[in-house]
């Protein structure tokens, strides 16, 4: 029956407990299905209309909810039409919001046609400078420095993140600037050189050791270079 499209089963004797539970779950289900087509079509209809702001701001904060409930096709999808739209219109904000979006790892991972590479999320960084948003630059930066990890580029990947770090900094996300700093920590473990840190940005770095294992702690003392 789950192959089939069923929401769930009960065991026989089932208890009323059981019943209500399976209720609320596929009544869940339903309206999880619904607001990711209204989604989508709301984004779409914003494209049809030339309302392309209102577009890709919608494509781009819906990607949460679809990274949350895993509806990765439906992601890549919406933000692939609401990218396309704003290249016809010129859009240069949406065109880097989008493009730094579609290359979060959880899209690029599953191999998806249509995903940002390299190229693309420096484009986005480039886009976001052009049109002075720090803050989005940071992001792209950031989203950059993870694809360039992936391809084993780790010199341009911790100037990436570093350059994020920076764009965090100034936009006031310390949310952003804490996942940056923990990206350079781990690739600074990765290489087992702190060379790289005290070469690339005169910074110092202190390590602790526990269990065998050295690990990089990142503190706003450390980095001041990047502050």
């Amino acid at each position: 029956a789950m192959r089939l499209g069923a929401y769930d089963y009960l065991t026989k004797p089932a208890t009323l407990d059981e019943m209500e539970a399976v209720i609320r779950k596929a009544d869940e289900k339903r309206r999880l299905v619904r607001q990711n087509a209204n989604l989508r079509a709301a984004v779409r209809h914003c494209c049809e209309l030339g309302l392309t702001e209102i577009a890709w701001d919608l494509a781009v904060s819906s990607h949460e909810f679809y990274n949350r409930r895993g509806y990765l096709d439906d992601w890549a999808a919406t933000h692939q039409v609401a990218l396309a739209a704003c290249r016809r219109a010129g859009n240069v904000r949406g065109e880097a919001a989008l493009l730094a979006i579609l290359g979060q790892p959880a899209l690029v991972t599953g191999g998806r046609p249509g995903v940002s590479g390299i190229d693309d999320l420096e484009r986005s960084a480039h886009l976001f400078r052009q049109a002075d948003d720090v803050h989005g630059e940071a992001i792209a930066l950031r989203t950059l420095g993870n694809a360039l990890r992936h391809a084993g580029r780790f010199d341009e990947a911790l100037e990436a993140f570093q350059s994020a770090v920076k764009g965090y900094t100034a936009a006031g996300d310390l949310l952003g600037r804490w996942q940056a700093l923990r990206y350079v920590g781990q690739l600074v473990q990765k290489q087992g050189n702190l060379e790289l840190i005290e070469s690339t940005q005169g910074t110092a770095a202190r390590t602790a050791f526990y269990q065998g294992k050295m690990s990089i702690i990142l503190e706003a003392d450390l980095f001041p270079s990047l502050l």
